[in-house]
């Protein structure tokens, strides 16, 4: 198995060419961020599992944030997974689902992780350009597999397939299973 470690070097940040199960996606050069093989049955003990694999005890912050925008839990994990491997490779302070950065490197800080992690929930069920959207496809329009047609300036993040791959690969990581687009992140 070919592999290579990211910039931030650490093994949970491992890439990959390995495909780990049949549904796991890789990009177009045919790589992935790391399958972790969970153990958990219940969706609720696998979204913890995942993260203390990244070293958060304290999982219970997370949930009552979700619960408190109406969005699910492994949601938040898996865009805080895709954008920033759950805060361990972020370009501003506790900003781990890079809400308001940009590729001109404006960057936005803030507080507290917690903070960080209501930043992602307020974004993709409030926000300004969210309004209205509710399932995965909503977030990535401009995914490689099809592109977008309308209100293509109203994303979470512009990846053309590695943001909406890494989220659907860790949803399906959290729920053991093939997890599609249209995979409805509010309760």
């Amino acid at each position: 198995m070919e592999k290579s470690v990211s910039k931030v070097g650490a093994t949970l940040t491992e890439v990959t060419h390995k495909k780990a199960t049949d549904w796991w996606l890789l990009n177009s050069e045919g790589r992935s961020i790391r399958y972790f093989n969970l153990k958990s049955e219940w969706v609720y003990n696998r979204t913890n599992e995942l993260l203390k694999l990244y070293w958060y005890s304290d999982t219970t912050q997370r949930h009552r944030i979700a619960k408190n925008q109406w969005v699910k839990t492994e949601v938040l994990v898996c865009i805080a997974w895709s954008e920033t491997w759950i805060g361990k490779a972020t370009k501003s302070k506790n900003n781990i689902g890079n809400v308001g950065n940009n590729d001109r490197w404006d960057t936005v800080h803030l507080d507290t992780l917690e903070s960080g992690i209501n930043s992602i929930a307020w974004t993709i069920s409030k926000g300004t350009y969210m309004k209205g959207k509710s399932i995965i496809w909503d977030l990535y329009p401009l995914h490689i597999s099809k592109p977008c047609k309308n209100r293509c300036n109203t994303v979470y993040a512009s990846s053309k397939e590695n943001a909406m791959n890494n989220v659907l690969n860790c949803l399906g990581m959290i729920h053991n299973k093939q997890i599609k687009s249209d995979f409805t992140y509010l309760l």
